[in-house]
């Protein structure tokens, strides 16, 4: 994203595959299919937070929806998953358990991006208070 021709942030995508015919996209190389596509880094800088640059970084998953490719976002972290979930572009996946089979893990929590045509507007500011009585 950009304010002012200033860098504030970055998206970085992984799309993955499936063994699963159902679920496979083919691509330009013919042995290579995808199924779907990750968010594995979303970065904005602190003080350009809250004016919509994730929304627009977002935007970049608008390609893999084209194609009809799911996009979701993994994180560990619970404030940047309450983050997620106040943006009307993305919405509550799952998430999978701190411990699998005895191996300690961290929690992780997944939303998915939504397409722009599922994408609820984002909420309107509360209109201006009446100026009170003197």
């Amino acid at each position: 994203g950009a304010a002012g021709g200033a860098r504030v942030g970055y998206i970085a995508l992984l799309p993955y595959g499936s063994s699963e015919p159902s679920l496979q996209f083919p691509t330009a190389v013919a042995w290579r299919t995808l199924h779907a596509a990750q968010v594995e880094r979303l970065v904005v800088l602190p003080s350009c937070r809250g004016r919509g640059v994730m929304r627009a970084l977002l935007s970049a998953c608008d390609a893999f929806h084209s194609l009809g490719l799911p996009v979701r976002v993994k994180t560990g972290r619970q404030a940047v998953h309450d983050t997620f979930l106040a943006s009307s572009a993305l919405a509550y996946e799952g998430h999978r358990e701190a411990a699998v089979c005895g191996v300690r893990r961290p929690l992780k929590r997944y939303a998915r991006v939504l397409p722009p045509e599922a994408a609820l507007p984002s909420p309107s500011p509360p209109p201006p208070s009446p100026p009170s009585p003197s």
